[in-house]
């Protein structure tokens, strides 16, 4: 099927916003933010106290400028290659990486002794020689990002893009780095920015916290440290929105007038929803019928995967699952069900045929699983692979590295290698009807509750309880879940170091 472009204006988040106020697409500074804009290149540049000092190279040659609060830069005498770095070692934290391992990299917090005191979960790989430590707070390096992670409570939170190759500085008065926020910007213009301590402790304060939405929450997905969720609009176009949560902001990406939302007609619900990476999939309709739509928060465009009102009549879309750069569907169609995938130029491709009717699809990074009525999960990937595990029973599942966790409906969660044999079994709550697993913890919701499960011992904790529940799933940055009554949600997060100590 051909792919249908539209254009799509990212615009801010319609939400009705409770304390705290989070939704907005520009990402402002936080509060008392210093900018320096220059002309060139900067090759180095040291902090003391809040006085930047910065070798700047441009075509005219290199020259030294010092930046004092409340001043306009000021050129110096001093030769660049007098500039260096003034990074101070960090004696009281280490960054640990885990080393391509299913668990997170870490940040040990030392006690006077040397022994760890802490050690918090990160929600992304970090560079380990980056790290900086100042009055109880941690910044380093992480996807061309600059992160901050409070010592005492492991809070952690993105300050801002840096440009690539960058090495922020940090000490007790702030925090300064080479901002990239700008992807437009021109190259030859380079743009430091000084955070205050006390700034960057607010930002902190604000990670994670939840945020309530101006209409009913339709669906939630996760994927790494970011959410998509789905909206129901009081004109009656529901909308898919993004939340990247350590970097606090909210943003829509379905499309104001288009597939999701069509001039002149009042369009359905949208039913489903997955997120990889930075694209998301969703069910929607079309003249009655349902239609898988996809977008990304970068692109300003939605694509119409399947319109099955252009199928036969025995079609029907099924699950969505996702993870990285896996956005995959299955469409079925009489008694053979089949799965497809979500290609980079979003075009649906057919991967692989299924016997009978597919309950849930997991995705974990190419590799991907389809659950049937009786039982079976169908593990395919992307680069032709397969092979079967049965699990009498499940009722659902996800997909994990080395195995397939799944609930039954005898109430166990079943930890299944993907050869097929039986690791482990254990007692959940009666009632648990979906399953995602991350570092080897297990997330099951059950009414209105939601559990971790240590999937090695069978550890389980209440997490939280939520009446209206929609979904929970647990990803790097923690466990994300959704409520909702018929006028509003609710989207909250427990950080991963608090789910870690519930079961560990």
């Amino acid at each position: 099927m051909g792919r249908v472009p539209v254009r799509l204006a990212v615009a801010g988040a319609a939400l009705l916003l409770a304390a705290p106020a989070v939704a907005y697409v520009c990402h402002p500074d936080p509060a008392g933010t210093r900018s320096l804009s220059v002309t060139g290149q900067v090759v180095a540049y040291r902090l003391q106290g809040t006085t930047v000092t910065l070798a700047v190279r441009s075509q005219s040659g290199c020259q030294v400028l010092v930046w004092r609060r409340g001043a306009r830069p000021g050129p110096s005498s001093a030769a660049c290659s007098t500039v260096r770095p003034n990074r101070a070692p960090a004696s009281s934290a280490r960054l640990v990486a885990a080393r391509g391992a299913d668990r997170p990299d870490r940040l040990q917090v030392l006690g006077r002794d040397g022994r760890t005191v802490h050690s918090w979960p990160l929600p992304v790989a970090v560079r380990v020689d980056a790290l900086q430590v100042s009055r109880g707070l941690a910044a380093y390096r992480a996807r061309n990002g600059i992160w901050v992670t409070a010592l005492a409570s492991g809070r952690t939170t993105m300050v801002a893009p840096v440009r690539r190759g960058d090495v922020p500085l940090l000490n007790t008065n702030g925090l300064v780095y080479q901002d990239n926020t700008l992807k437009a910007a021109p190259r030859s213009t380079t743009t430091l920015k000084f955070v205050p301590t006390r700034a960057v402790r607010g930002e902190l304060a604000q990670t994670g916290r939840g945020f309530r939405t101006g209409g009913p929450v339709r669906a939630l997905s996760v994927d790494g440290t970011q959410a998509a969720f789905a909206v129901g609009g009081a004109n009656g176009c529901d909308r898919v929105m993004f939340w990247s949560i350590p970097w606090r902001s909210v943003f829509q990406v379905s499309q104001k007038a288009g597939p999701t939302c069509a001039p002149g007609t009042r369009s359905g619900r949208i039913t489903a929803l997955a997120l990889a990476g930075n694209r998301a999939e969703w069910i929607t309709t079309h003249r009655g019928r349902p239609m898988l739509v996809a977008a990304d928060g970068i692109g300003c465009q939605e694509w119409v995967i399947r319109r099955l009102s252009e199928l036969g009549p025995r079609t029907a879309l099924g699950a969505l699952a996702g993870d990285g750069n896996t956005l995959v569907f299955s469409v079925e169609n009489g008694p053979v069900t089949t799965v497809g995938r979500v290609t980079g130029p979003y075009r649906g491709r057919d991967l692989a045929g299924v016997p009978g009717a597919v309950r849930a699809l997991s995705a974990d990074r190419w590799q991907i699983g389809a659950l049937t009525t009786g039982g079976t999960i169908t593990l395919n990937s992307v680069h032709g692979f397969r092979r079967h595990v049965n699990v009498p029973g499940a009722t659902s599942f996800a997909v994990r590295g080395s195995a397939v966790v799944a609930t039954t409906r005898q109430g166990r969660l079943a930890v299944v290698s993907l050869s097929g044999r039986r690791l482990h079994s254990w007692a959940i709550p009666a009632g648990a009807s979906h399953v995602d697993v991350q570092y080897g913890i297990a997330i099951v919701t059950a009414g209105s509750s939601v559990y971790a499960v240590d999937v090695a011992t069978g550890r389980t904790a209440r997490l939280a309880v939520a009446t209206g529940l929609v979904g929970a799933q647990i990803e790097p940055v923690g466990v994300v879940y959704a409520t909702t009554t018929a006028r509003r949600g609710m989207i909250r997060l427990i950080p991963m170091s608090r789910v870690e100590t519930a079961v560990r």
